[in-house]
């Protein structure tokens, strides 16, 4: 019987005094994964916004309706006064 105890209490002073080992190499490459992801993201949405301001651009300085000019000039020579009904509604067929 006292090969039974002597067995149980090397099984628990043995299981106590191992530690956990932590391989640091898989936290390194996590972090290194997650810089590369940062930078990649960082410069897909840089291309992204430069794309996006470039075909707004584009749009701007292309030419515009001769409803829409008309419109243009006349709040440029009034600008204080608000919008009307008229002005909202765009205009599709001559009278």
């Amino acid at each position: 019987m006292s090969n039974e105890t002597d067995n149980s209490n090397e099984t628990d002073s043995s299981n106590e005094a191992t530690l956990t080992t932590v391989k640091t190499v898989y936290a390194r490459a996590a972090i290194i994964l997650l810089a590369l992801n940062f930078a990649f993201t960082g410069y897909l949405t840089h291309n992204m916004n430069k794309m996006t301001a470039e075909t707004l651009d584009s749009l701007q300085n292309t030419s515009t309706p001769q409803a829409s000019v008309k419109l243009q000039k006349e709040r440029a020579s009034h600008p204080s006064s608000p919008l009307t009904v008229d002005e909202t509604i765009p205009q599709t067929l001559d009278k």
